[in-house]
């Protein structure tokens, strides 16, 4: 008899990982346990994982810590001297022992990932940083204690760094300046330090000690940067402007949020980084159509986000938004409008097929279409936030109902 063909609901290699980990301590970690582990301290050890790609480990070592069954034994087993990325983010328990084992062993590190760690050894994160930092790739400390220390410490030893994201920490100018500069942490000139001028991507959301001038030295000295999240770059690439009259930026964030921003800084900043595909906009009281229309002369837009103040004027969708819209509709996949006034939903459903995440939040009103619709239904959406000030939650459920 023929069989109907059935999806698996997970992959093979995924089940087999799944077993490995309910019977970790059965069947794979069983002799470690009897003849060596609390007798001794391990630098290098011969396990049952040492016959597979590290990848394969690095995910049993990652389900482990997701199913909260990672123990200290298994930390022995299932790092190597192969391993070329590690994921240590979230782990609290026995970051020191993680943190040794890998300066012991991997000295191919190229990925390192250590976020949402707020007790990290620093003195051991900073002598693996400097045995293993030749060949360090990208690095991930985002939302954990790391401070200036740790970034000096990677413009020493760093030079091939592509990545890093230091994001929620509380890092400042002064580290910045060690990782792009010859000057130490107390500002005095040290040729060992500025040696991570290759960093590609540097993401720093949230880091509020750094300043538009950090931000600024950043965009002169990294000239590989294409990936940079500071809050404000409108504001850095301004005092950029006041050093070269020229700067070659091909950065993929536009991003403003400093209440004394004029118009023309935002048109320059534009002017001077087409290559920008998210735009990041919380508007200030000069604010006018003018920076919109210069958004037009970017090359591709793929997520949009405009958040107004409630004390100011409010923002017309149709003014500010329609243009925007008609000119990247066929790219846009991101579209965020917090407390603006007047939105078309339908004309956002006929203009953006791609869209697949929206959010409107807090917006004032919206409006229906006198015209027929191009889509009953958003092609690509996958998640949609609304909230609205509206008093009468009612009429709001009405109108969105017939508009989704």
């Amino acid at each position: 008899m023929p069989r109907v063909r059935q999806r698996a609901f997970m992959s093979l290699q995924r089940l087999c990982i799944e077993n490995v980990c309910q019977n970790m301590d059965e069947v794979w970690s069983k002799h470690f346990l009897d003849y060596f582990y609390k007798k001794s301290h391990c630098k290098f050890i011969i396990g049952p994982f040492d016959s597979i790609i590290p990848s394969l480990s690095q995910e049993i070592f990652v389900s482990l810590k997701e199913r909260k069954q990672l123990r200290r034994h298994h930390i022995y087993l299932l790092i190597s001297i192969y391993h070329k990325l590690l994921d240590f983010s979230g782990c609290e328990a026995d970051l020191n022992l993680m943190l040794q084992i890998t300066l012991e062993r991997c000295y191919k590190l190229e990925q390192l990932n250590i976020s949402r760690c707020m007790k990290i050894p620093r003195g051991i994160l900073n002598n693996l940083i400097s045995t293993v930092g030749g060949t360090l790739l990208k690095i991930e400390v985002s939302s954990s204690n790391i401070g200036d220390d740790f970034l000096s410490v990677v413009g020493v030893y760093c030079p091939n760094l592509r990545a890093l994201d230091v994001s929620f920490t509380s890092v400042s100018d002064k580290g910045v300046r060690t990782l792009v500069l010859q000057e130490n942490l107390d500002g005095s000139y040290d040729e060992r330090y500025g040696k991570s001028t290759q960093i590609a991507a540097f993401k720093v959301q949230g880091c509020q000690k750094i300043t538009d001038e950090g931000a600024a030295l950043v965009l002169e000295k990294l000239t590989n940067l294409v990936i940079f999240d500071y809050c404000n770059t409108v504001g850095a690439v301004q005092l950029l402007l006041k050093e070269k009259n020229e700067p070659k930026l091909q950065l993929t964030f536009i991003t403003c949020c400093n209440e004394n921003t004029q118009d023309d800084d935002l048109c320059t900043n534009i002017l001077v980084n087409r290559t920008a595909e998210n735009v990041y906009i919380t508007t200030f009281p000069t604010l006018s159509e003018v920076p919109f229309y210069s958004l037009l002369e970017l090359e591709a837009l793929k997520e949009l986000h405009i958040s107004n103040d409630m004390e100011l004027n409010a923002i017309h969708f149709k003014n500010y938004c329609t243009p925007l819209l008609q000119r990247f509709g066929d790219t846009l996949t991101t579209l965020h409008l917090g407390q603006l006034e007047y939105i078309s939903i339908q004309q956002i459903r006929d203009e953006c097929t791609k869209l697949q995440e929206l959010s409107l939040l807090w917006n004032l009103n919206y409006i229906e279409e006198e015209n027929e619709p191009r889509y009953t239904y958003f092609p690509s959406l996958h998640t949609a936030k609304i909230f609205s000030v509206d008093i009468d939650l009612g009429t709001v459920r009405t109108k969105l109902s017939r508009l989704f």
